[in-house]
């Protein structure tokens, strides 16, 4: 397949001498490319062979994969522009400054990847912050990154539990510190029989917590309708960076 101007059979070509090699479209376009080609595996994918036998199911393949490579690249775009945005730098300047060591560019890989399959903007404006915030100071990178990997499952249903956790909270008598799994589903109903992977997903991750272990019966995660929910203090700092992104 052909790698695009500039090049012939893959190999990278020198960029042209009598522009700067930082600046322009096609550049940014280049390496915002590459870094999808890195961190989303979109190089591993072959558009033109779908591995399908069927010639009618290839044809209907081709298209669906494009489309999710496109909303992949969308989502990067989306956590690049929103550290640019806040960094001041520009999106090609963000990924090659990334990329100065191991250290920095292993965080990239992480912020860009946890938002690959996510279309919930908050979220992916919140890891772009946090990308920026990672490169811009290296004390706050590992705290970054962190952010990063627990956001991976996280989507918008797993945050309408979260803020549905907080709100039935605020109407509990003073003496009741916790929101029970049964009261949540009353809050809930449209959740359904997925309010228990939700809660399972929140608390593997470390945004929730609860009084006393949840029960492990045959390898399942059983959650009693009478468990006891709270935000951790990780997870209302998340509830508060996704508010944050949604303000600006």
């Amino acid at each position: 397949m052909d790698s695009g101007p500039g090049s012939k059979d893959g190999d990278p070509q020198p960029p042209d001498a009598a522009n700067d090699p930082l600046d322009g479209p096609a550049v940014a376009e280049g390496v915002l490319g590459a870094a999808l080609v890195a961190t989303l595996g979109i190089g591993s994918v072959q558009l033109g062979t779908p591995p399908i036998a069927s010639e009618v199911a290839a044809a209907l393949f081709t298209p669906l994969l494009v489309q999710l490579l496109h909303a992949r690249r969308r989502a990067a775009e989306r956590i690049l522009h929103a550290a640019s945005s806040i960094s001041g730098r520009s999106e090609a300047q963000l990924i090659i400054d990334a990329g100065v060591n191991d250290r920095q560019a292993t965080f990239a890989w992480d912020v860009l990847s946890s938002g690959a399959d996510s279309t919930f903007d908050q979220k992916l404006v919140a890891l772009g912050r946090s990308l920026a915030a990672g490169i811009d100071d290296d004390a706050k990178l590992d705290q970054e990154r962190i952010f990063a990997r627990a956001m991976a499952p996280i989507d918008a249903p797993h945050i309408a539990v979260l803020e549905a956790i907080v709100a039935l909270g605020n109407d509990l008598p003073t003496d009741e510190l916790v929101v029970t799994t049964q009261l949540l589903r009353q809050g809930l109903d449209e959740v359904g029989p997925a309010l228990h992977p939700l809660l399972a997903t929140l608390s593997t991750s470390g945004l929730i917590e609860v009084p006393g272990p949840a029960s492990a019966e045959e390898g399942t995660f059983s959650i009693p309708e009478s468990t006891g929910w709270r935000l951790s203090e990780f997870g209302q700092q998340v509830l508060d960076r996704l508010h944050e992104a949604s303000t600006g």
